[in-house]
């Protein structure tokens, strides 16, 4: 990775900020701690709540959902009761205040990954990852709340509508959901994601046989303590690569990659950059077969430059992995995330995700190109009106590798919104997502695009009229997008 010439001072009223919330955080809800940050914001104005560290320009994910399921595992692991926070954003305008981007470490006893999986329970879905086999067969998953619990979802698409498929949740866990999709061929695919087993974060795999999802067993690295699992990507049937984060034994986060042949998951040695403190993979991405290379990207916290966050970058030859040296992206002095990657072949994967400027705010979603050999960034676009902007999720076609097309949302500085942008080549375009009519705000994350590219299917949530958030599903017939009627789970 490029490392930045000077890393800033800390900005000692966002740290006491910080502090101050988290001393909120309780062993069981972040519910307080959202309602007494929001209460001490929603007269501040915008200005304020930027300078102060806590962006206004949010999207509503579900807690639960993909993201947060992502930055609870984010932070340095944390063995007490004590929360830690990345960021905190927060919707303007809405009934129910929803944080994201949170990492919360709870739960008396033993030390574990950081965190168990905050959720707000009355939320009724969150659609996370969504994998086409066709333009007529989708499968999209994520969570969703009922009677105060978080439970795993599965819908699927047959070209005209979108039905719920009944998923299994782990016996004695809670706080269940499911982050990333890869289907290996068409009515086989593999869904992953992580729960609370009641000491904390435990890794979630489940399987699509054409008829039913079954639980996998999933093993932590030796000496692991908790983890969870954001991604998966699989060139085919029995052959895919999923990944995330866990504690080791000294309660440390590391990367996790795990292997899966068809029949059982194992673990894989990754290496960690130098001066690595804290890392996690965030996506990954494997070439179409016969290729067995992946592609793998997250980032760390490097010792010397206090938590500005380095991208990080994995190749796997199907043999080891291999750090790569990533730049650091357009406009993010203050941190990277990734967030999302797609490989169309070995040597074309674009990368996306999302930014600090240095100043505690986001900034615009940025992109990075790999060619076989280095990483490089990518022209990315914004919508009118845009004042920052996260790019969530990315599809690449195997036919024209160049093509690709990303989702995400952006701010206007009142709401957010949902978009999508697509590239031919180096030349990008930001296309238009409409949001279901009365919803107040929207955002995408994930997408899927037939190869060579012409349709696509994108996921996500959308506030409805009451506030409510609710699952979204949007198709791009090669012209425009259009929303898909989901159901409710």
């Amino acid at each position: 990775m490029v490392l930045p010439e000077e890393a800033e001072p800390p900005d000692e009223q966002a740290a006491s900020d910080r502090a101050d919330a988290t001393k909120t955080v309780t062993s069981r809800s972040a519910l307080v701690l959202m309602a007494q940050c929001y209460e001490g914001l929603a007269s501040s104005t915008t200005t304020e709540r930027r300078r102060r560290g806590l962006a206004l320009a949010a999207h509503h994910t579900l807690i639960g959902g993909r993201r947060m399921l992502r930055d609870s595992n984010a932070g340095r692991a944390l063995g007490d009761n004590a929360g830690r926070v990345r960021r905190w954003r927060f919707t303007a305008g809405m009934g129910a205040v929803v944080v994201a981007l949170a990492t919360l470490a709870v739960g008396a006893g033993p030390a574990v990954a950081a965190g168990r999986l905050a959720h707000k329970a009355a939320v009724p879905g969150s659609l996370n990852a969504v994998a086409c086999t066709s333009s007529t067969s989708c499968i999209a998953v994520g969570s969703y709340g009922s009677s105060g619990a978080t439970l795993t979802l599965a819908e699927a698409w047959n070209g005209t509508a979108w039905t719920v498929q009944p998923t299994p949740n782990p016996s004695g866990g809670s706080n269940s959901t499911l982050a990333g999709l890869s289907c290996g061929a068409a009515g086989s695919c593999v869904a992953v994601g992580g729960y609370y087993n009641g000491h904390g974060d435990a890794l979630l795999a489940e399987t699509w046989d054409g008829t039913s999802w079954t639980i996998q067993t999933v093993p932590l690295p030796a000496g692991g303590l908790g983890g969870s699992l954001v991604g998966v990507s699989c060139s085919s049937a029995s052959s895919c690569i999923a990944v995330g984060s866990y504690a080791d034994s000294s309660n440390t986060n590391q990367p996790l990659a795990e292997a899966w042949n068809g029949s059982n998951f194992t673990p894989q040695t990754v290496p960690l950059p130098a001066m690595a403190t804290t890392s996690t993979f965030d996506a990954v991405s494997c070439s179409p077969s016969p290729s067995v290379d992946c592609e793998a990207v997250g980032w760390n916290f490097l010792s010397g430059y206090g938590e500005i966050a380095m991208t990080l970058a994995e190749g796997w030859d199907g043999t080891s992995w291999t750090v790569q040296n990533t730049p650091i992206p357009n406009n993010a002095s203050g941190g990277s995330y990734p967030m999302g990657i797609s490989c169309g072949s070995p040597d074309a994967c674009t990368s996306v995700g999302e930014a600090d400027n240095g100043s505690g705010e986001l900034s615009d979603g940025w992109a990075q190109v790999w060619n076989g050999t280095s990483w490089s960034n990518q022209t990315t676009a914004n919508p009118t009106g845009s004042i920052d902007s996260i790019l969530s999720a990315v599809s690449c076609s195997a036919s024209p590798s160049t093509d690709c097309t990303a989702v995400g949302y952006y701010s206007n500085g009142s709401t957010f919104a949902s978009f999508a942008e697509a590239w031919k080549g180096t030349k990008v375009k930001v296309q238009k997502t409409p949001e279901p009519k009365g919803s107040t705000s929207g955002g995408l994350d994930g997408v899927s695009c037939s190869s060579p590219p012409g349709t696509c299917t994108a996921v996500g949530s959308v506030s409805n009229s009451s506030g409510v958030g609710v699952t979204l599903a949007e198709g791009f017939n090669g012209r425009k997008w259009m929303v898909q009627k989901t159901p409710k789970p």
